[in-house]
């Protein structure tokens, strides 16, 4: 009898979200993190989607940019917990909408830009996050995740080793482990759904790619 194979899951940190509730500074984010707000901004979108949005913070910062509209949706309920308190206190509420759910299995809002921040690396269908990254035509579409050389499978393989070692003791990691999902094969999906590669950035670890819809 053949096993059945064991469901493989998105990978998230409930402990992540824990804490106080702080506003965002850019100047203390990432390279890639000012990428998605610059990019999005510079794009002139009223409205965004980030797809795997964690504690909120390219979303908070895109709304004290000037953004209008804001949607969320991530795996993990502390996350949004988080992102609401955080928006509540930081911003606002109004014409925002956070979801609790899997990615690949909600109905995603029509929007100008979709942001995807460090997130296809915590799936193990990536197809399926640019299924629904580009389900509804937005004119843009960003995304950050690592880079798919030798070294980065490598450091990778040993990160899965030390979650597994974690999961053996406690429970804060929900998923199975993180994933390097191949740049070419990112692109032809993106080509597929119709959507154009416009800029790349990448840094020794990890990849900023925008997409535009074809005309």
């Amino acid at each position: 009898m053949v096993k059945p194979k064991k469901e493989e899951k998105a990978l998230y940190f409930p402990n992540a979200y824990t804490g106080p509730i702080k506003p965002i500074n850019l100047e203390k984010t990432s390279r890639s993190v000012k990428l998605h707000v610059k990019k999005i901004e510079e794009a002139k979108a009223e409205s965004v989607l980030d797809l795997g949005c964690g504690s909120g913070g390219i979303l908070l910062a895109l709304q004290n940019a000037g953004i209008k509209e804001i949607h969320g949706i991530d795996a993990s309920p502390e996350a949004i917990e988080m992102v609401k308190k955080r928006f509540e206190k930081f911003g606002t509420l109004e014409n925002t909408s956070f979801t609790v759910g899997d990615i690949t299995q909600f109905d995603p809002p029509v929007v100008d830009a979709v942001s995807s921040h460090a997130v296809l690396c915590c799936f193990p269908n990536a197809n399926g996050i640019i299924n629904k990254a580009t389900q509804m035509n937005p004119k843009m579409v960003i995304v950050t995740f690592p880079r798919d050389n030798l070294l980065i499978k490598s450091i990778m393989s040993f990160l899965n080793i030390g979650l597994w070692v974690v999961r053996r003791f406690n429970k804060s990691t929900s998923g199975e482990k993180s994933y390097v999902h191949s740049t070419d094969s990112v692109n032809a999906t993106f080509e597929k759904n119709g959507y154009n590669l416009v800029f790349n950035h990448k840094t020794f670890i990890m990849q900023t790619l925008i997409y535009e819809k074809s005309m």
